[in-house]
């Protein structure tokens, strides 16, 4: 484990929103120890500050630390955040207590459980720490003005210094984190909303391309049931859309195939392919034609089928045409069949004796001839 890493606040790959509140609650957290720390060092150069109070900062310097490693592994529950907030609170007022004066630096440092009850609670637990925060003043300047807190021990010195310069220095700094945070946030709002501006755009471009497809275009769900068909399904079909939504296309069957073409169907798209054929259905006064359709399924990102898309053509005018050309092309092919046999008939009438059956004289000029 690096040196950096110890500091880091704990990401999750997926979900920014809970990365940018950790880097801030971490930020805050270190915040706090590097505080207590800075205060220790201006305690040590500067003297003067009762023991007590330097026991309290060294409490919960270690009481920070373990609810940093909770945060790390994100175990802290709700009743462990209002613990820690509220050891913080009493760390803060004790130590104003036994300094004599809520004219202290330690008085500044109310504004860190308020920042950090904001981030681990919304603006609810920012609002009841800062009433809080209120009420405990109040208690403690009452005291103060009451005579009853202990006698002021601190003079404006080095220590001051150290513990105002400290103080300033990480609220800056969080301000500066916080700052960057939401920097990042609306640039990445920004690049997420140009994402969705650009694919509305392309989902407006397809759907007007279906609405004005001269083609059938029919879209199911994976269980097979109609979400959206388009007007030239309406058109050719009869049926409008909203009589068909929700239910299987199995309506537009025709009894003219077996049951082995439509499982072969199925087969064929519940593999993932794309199947294509012809087929006789069925529009809604019962008349019946025949459409060129093809079937494809549509996944997602972990190749699961989700919605399958039906594109058919009425080729009802075509077939019927191939089937008179077929009629046409059968009626010629007889009839010169016919014609070829009583050329047949013909030539053996020419060249054989009508009663008697012999070869006549036509019959022996002609092979005089060959």
């Amino acid at each position: 484990m690096s040196f950096r890493s110890i500091f880091a606040p704990p990401l999750s790959v997926r979900d920014h929103k809970s990365n940018q509140e950790a880097i801030i609650i971490n930020t805050t957290l270190w915040s706090i120890v590097a505080l207590i720390i800075l205060s220790e060092l201006g305690n040590t150069l500067g003297g003067g500050t009762p023991l007590l109070v330097r026991v309290f900062n060294g409490i919960f310097f270690l009481i920070t630390l373990g609810f940093i490693s909770l945060m790390r592994r994100r175990q802290p529950y709700k009743l462990v955040n209002i613990a820690y907030l509220s050891l913080g609170l009493l760390y803060i007022s004790v130590a104003i207590f036994v300094l004599g004066s809520v004219r202290v630096p330690t008085t500044t440092a109310y504004i860190l459980p308020i920042i950090l009850a904001g981030f681990l609670f919304g603006k609810r637990g920012s609002y009841g720490v800062t009433v809080a925060v209120g009420l405990l003043l109040m208690l403690l300047i009452h005291l103060e003005n009451a005579g009853q807190m202990p006698s002021s021990v601190t003079e404006p010195g080095l220590t001051q210094w150290i513990s105002y310069t400290a103080f300033f220095g990480i609220i800056s700094n969080l301000i500066l984190v916080s700052t960057n945070v939401i920097r990042r946030y609306l640039e990445r709002s920004e690049r997420e909303v140009s994402r969705r501006k650009k694919t509305e755009e392309v989902l407006q471009l397809y759907s007007h391309a279906i609405q004005h497809s001269p083609a059938s275009i029919m879209i199911t769900d994976a269980q097979g049931k109609i979400e959206r068909v388009n007007p030239k399904f309406e058109i050719i079909t009869g049926y409008q859309e909203k009589e068909v939504l929700g239910k299987t296309p199995d309506f537009l069957r025709s009894d003219t195939h077996p049951a082995t073409f439509y499982t072969k169907l199925w087969d064929t798209i519940l593999a993932g392919e794309e199947w294509q054929g012809e087929m006789e259905s069925c529009r809604k006064d019962g008349e019946r034609y025949w459409e060129k359709i093809s079937i494809a399924p549509i996944t997602n990102k972990n190749n699961e089928i989700t919605h399958y898309v039906s594109v058919s053509e009425d080729i009802t005018a075509r077939r019927e045409s191939e089937t008179k050309e077929k009629e046409h092309t059968q009626r010629l092919q007889e009839q010169l069949e016919e014609i070829n046999l009583l050329q047949e008939k013909l030539k053996r009438q020419a060249l054989r004796d009508s009663l008697t059956g012999l070869h006549n004289r036509h019959y022996m000029e002609e092979v005089l001839l060959k």
